[in-house]
C-alpha cells in the first residue's frame, strides 16, 4: 500500500516538473476544448431567371480556426468558394419557384449550417426601367452619409421618411450613401461614396464629419450629426427650395440584366449662361434588409455614375440651350432585387465653392 502511494506521489511530482519546464507538453493529455464556427450573415432569398445571384456567407470561429465552406444541398449550377464562402448562381427557367440550400461551415472538426430557400422569379421583360420624366421646379438632393453599423443613424430614419412624404419626390430626392463595410455588415460600401464623403468633408472641415452626415445640394447646406433631427433637416431643405429654378432635366432609363442605361437632356431655363457643369447619376435600391437595425432600409446607393467615368461635362450652356446625355451603370452586383432600383440624375458644379447641385431628378 505504501509502495503504491509512493509511486503515485513520484509520478505527480514528475508530471509537475515536466509541465513547468515544458509548457504545452501535456496538451495531448488535457487538450483545449474546440468551439464550433457560427454563421453570422443573413441569407439572400430571392433571385431572377437569367440574372446573377450572389450571397457572401460570413462565419466566425471562437478559436480563430481556418474555415471552409461547402454546399450540402443546392440547386443545379450553384457554386460556393470554399475559402471565402461566396455563393454564385444564375438560375434558369426550370428553377422558377423555391430552391432549397444548405451551407456547411467547418473548422476541420466541428461545423455549423445555414439552411434557407431561394424563391426564383421569372425573367423580367427586357428592357424595363423608368418612364421619361421632367423636372418642373427646383428640387433638393439630400445626401445622407451613413454606416450599416452606425447606431445613431437608425434614430433619424423616422425623420427621413416623414420629410420624404412631406415634400414628395419632385421636391426632395434622398440618397443614403454607404462608403464602408463594417465587420459582419458587408455588401453596403462602394468606393465612389468614400471619395465623395472625403471630398465633402474637406470643404466643411474634417472635424465636423461623422455619421450620419447630411448634405443638401452639394455642400450648400450641411447638418452635423450632433444637430441631426427633423427641425434642422427641414430648415436646410427650405433654404434650398427657395433658390431659383435654373435647369430642367428630362430623363428615363432602361434595364437589361444588371445594366442600367439612362438617357435624357438638360436645358438651361435661366436668362444667363451656365458654365462648368457635369451630369451624373446614382442608382439606389429600396427594401434592403439591415441585420444591424433589423428592418428594411430605403435609398441605399448601389452605384454613382460620375462625370469622370462618363465624360458628361459641359463647358458652357447658353440660355434656353439643351444638352443630351447618356449614362450607363453596370456596377450593380450588390443589388438584391433589380425590380427595387430607382435612378436619380443631377447636375452639379464641381468647381464651385460648395460643389453645388443645381438640379436633381428622381426617376421611378
Amino acid at each position: 500500500m505504501k509502495k503504491n502511494l509512493l509511486i503515485t506521489l513520484l509520478l505527480l511530482v514528475l508530471l509537475g516538473l515536466i509541465s513547468i519546464s515544458c509548457t504545452g507538453c501535456l496538451s495531448w493529455l488535457f487538450p483545449e476544448p474546440n468551439n464550433p464556427p457560427v454563421v453570422t450573415s443573413a441569407s439572400i432569398t430571392t433571385a431572377t431567371v437569367g440574372l446573377s445571384y450572389t450571397y457572401d456567407v460570413n462565419a466566425t470561429d471562437p478559436d480563430g480556426d481556418t474555415l471552409t465552406y461547402s454546399l450540402t444541398i443546392s440547386p443545379t449550377g450553384m457554386t460556393i468558394n470554399s475559402s471565402t464562402g461566396l455563393i454564385s448562381w444564375t438560375p434558369i427557367s426550370a428553377q422558377i419557384g423555391d430552391n432549397n440550400v444548405t451551407v456547411e461551415v467547418s473548422d476541420g472538426k466541428l461545423t455549423d449550417t445555414q439552411t434557407f430557400t431561394i424563391t426564383v422569379g421569372s425573367e423580367a421583360t427586357d428592357p424595363t426601367g423608368g418612364s421619361e420624366v421632367t423636372t418642373s421646379r427646383r428640387a433638393v438632393m439630400w445626401e445622407l452619409f451613413v454606416g450599416p453599423a452606425c447606431n445613431r443613424c437608425a434614430s433619424i430614419m423616422g425623420d427621413v421618411i416623414t420629410l420624404r412624404k412631406e415634400y414628395g419626390y419632385d421636391e426632395l430626392v434622398i440618397l443614403e450613401e454607404y462608403g464602408w463595410d463594417y465587420g459582419d455588415y458587408t455588401g453596403w460600401g462602394i468606393a465612389d461614396v468614400i471619395s465623395r464623403y472625403i471630398d465633402y468633408s474637406y470643404y466643411i472641415g474634417s472635424n465636423e464629419g461623422g455619421f450620419p452626415a447630411a448634405y443638401f445640394n452639394g455642400v450648400n447646406q450641411f447638418v452635423y450629426y450632433g444637430d441631426r433631427g427633423y427641425t434642422n433637416y427641414k430648415a436646410a431643405i427650405e433654404a434650398e427650395i427657395d433658390k431659383p429654378f435654373i435647369v430642367s432635366i428630362t430623363a428615363g432609363y432602361s434595364v437589361s440584366g444588371r445594366t442600367v442605361t439612362i438617357n435624357g437632356n438638360i436645358t438651361n431655363v435661366s436668362a444667363d449662361a451656365l458654365n462648368n457643369l457635369v451630369v451624373e447619376a446614382m442608382v439606389y435600391e429600396n427594401d434592403v434588409y439591415s441585420e444591424k437595425w433589423e428592418k428594411n432600409v430605403d435609398h441605399v446607393v448601389r452605384d454613382i455614375i460620375t462625370y469622370k467615368e462618363s465624360g458628361q461635362t459641359i463647358d458652357s450652356l447658353s440660355a434656353e440651350e439643351s444638352y443630351e446625355f447618356s449614362l450607363t451603370s453596370s456596377n450593380l452586383s450588390k443589388v438584391h432585387d433589380m425590380s427595387n432600383i430607382h435612378v436619380v440624375v443631377y447636375v452639379q458644379l464641381p468647381n464651385s465653392p460648395t460643389k453645388e447641385i443645381i438640379q436633381a431628378l428622381y426617376i421611378e
